[in-house]
């Protein structure tokens, strides 16, 4: 797994950034018979400091929608698909 995070502040009170996450081939069983390939995902966000404490941000997760293999289970070959796009909106306050 190799994982990439860019941040940028053209403002003080405005966050852009990116990631970029690499998932290697993996193997379901001990004998390595039962495989998935590797896969790579995007996301993107963008946040505004509303003041000191508060902090709005916008982020979509899987920006490219990809269908992903998250994990494989043993012997029965069972794949379990990762998460579609993902779009959220959080606030965050400290206090």
């Amino acid at each position: 797994i190799a994982n990439l995070w860019l941040t940028w502040d053209p403002t003080s009170s405005i966050r852009l950034g990116g990631d970029l996450r690499h998932v290697g081939a993996r193997y379901a069983n001990n004998a390595n018979t039962i495989s998935e390939g590797s896969y790579n995902l995007l996301g993107v966000f963008a946040s505004y400091k509303l003041d000191r404490t508060t902090t709005l941000t916008f982020r979509v997760k899987n920006l490219t929608d990809k269908i992903y293999s998250e994990s494989l289970s043993g012997s029965g070959g069972m794949t379990y698909l990762g998460a579609p796009r993902t779009i959220d909106l959080s606030l965050n306050a400290r206090f």
